[in-house]
């Protein structure tokens, strides 16, 4: 009997406040540190929770879906197929998609080059998309554009 009631109590004021933690909870305080690694866990497990929904719901439009990545590939091919059926595409919604494609640089791909340089814009394009704008730079640099008629350098 004295073994279960030999269980420490926790210290208090005159008020009921604790003076001290409770023992054994020490590894359960709740700090800054603790408080961001706890959200970060929830988020983490909203995100996870929204690609599973998600993906489900992907996989009854397409049965050949099993994974979120095949599920985002799947919302960007309906983009693209909505874009493409549209009699005025806007420019937006083309850049979009080649960012998604991965043919165009993003917005922090091209804060990047900004700070980097020209250079450092090319380089970060894909390969392909590298040696196409590297031959249009190069026809462009052969020719003039003079009131809208492209006319071979003299």
């Amino acid at each position: 009997m004295d073994e279960v009631t030999s269980v420490k109590a926790a210290e208090r004021d005159e008020r009921g406040r604790l003076l001290a933690p409770i023992p054994g909870s020490e590894k359960h305080q709740f700090t800054p540190i603790t408080a961001r690694i706890v959200q970060e866990k929830r988020w983490a497990r909203a995100r996870q929770a929204a690609a599973n929904r998600i993906t489900r719901e992907a996989a009854a439009i397409d049965p050949t879906v099993s994974t979120w990545a095949e599920a985002w590939g799947l919302v960007a091919a309906k983009q693209y197929v909505a874009l493409i059926d549209s009699e005025k595409p806007r420019g937006d919604d083309l850049y979009r998609i080649g960012q998604v494609m991965g043919a165009l640089p993003t917005a922090l791909e091209t804060r990047a080059a900004e700070v980097a340089g020209p250079a450092a814009a090319v380089l970060a394009l894909p390969a392909e998309a590298a040696t196409v704008l590297i031959d249009l730079l190069r026809q462009v640099a052969e020719r003039q554009v003079i009131d809208g008629e492209v006319r071979d350098a003299e």
